[in-house]
């Protein structure tokens, strides 16, 4: 998990609360590349992470992901969230570190999700990402009739799979 959001510890406590032991994953199947805590806290990253020391510094995170995808059989890497890549970096650089990881993640047969948040982004760099991918879903809030919140879903773009417009996630 590349982490420009949240520190290592909060994904693992979310993790937790939804049930998983990710424990017994570090290190073995679950990494962190931490890009988040030096911007906050100027510490080191601990607990199964490395280290990114500077969020403009894309070759590094480049590397890092190298070393764990030649390492590592069906790796699954999410980078979360480029939203933030994006506001530290220009829009070359970051479509190229994107195209660069997909590429990885695509010859090694690996797996991989990309987080963006709508409105951040230019839409070129969106569009430009949305090229790279094999599948594109969208999600959104919505207040429902009784005022109350209401997650939604689409796949607006994957391959063999037919769109079928906005689907509700409540129970």
């Amino acid at each position: 998990i590349l982490s420009t959001d949240h520190f290592p510890e909060e994904i693992i406590n979310t993790m937790k609360e939804l049930g998983t032991d990710p424990e017994s994953y570090l290190q073995k199947q679950l990494y962190f590349i931490d890009a988040f805590s030096y911007r906050t806290t100027g510490e080191r990253a601990k607990r199964g992470s490395l280290a990114v020391n500077d969020i403009r510094d894309l070759t590094s995170m480049s590397i890092s992901f190298k070393k764990l995808s030649d390492t590592n059989e069906k790796l699954q890497l999410v980078l979360a969230t480029i939203s933030t890549l994006s506001i530290f970096n220009n829009d070359i650089a970051l479509l190229d570190f994107i195209q660069t990881q997909v590429a990885r993640i695509k010859q090694k047969k690996h797996s991989g999700i990309i987080i963006s948040h709508k409105g951040i982004m230019g839409e070129k760099i969106t569009q430009g990402i949305s090229s790279l991918v094999d599948g594109v879903i969208e999600f959104k809030f919505e207040e429902g009739e009784s005022g109350s919140l209401q997650r939604k879903l689409r796949v607006s773009y994957a391959k063999n799979i037919k769109a079928q417009g906005w689907i509700s996630l409540q129970k």
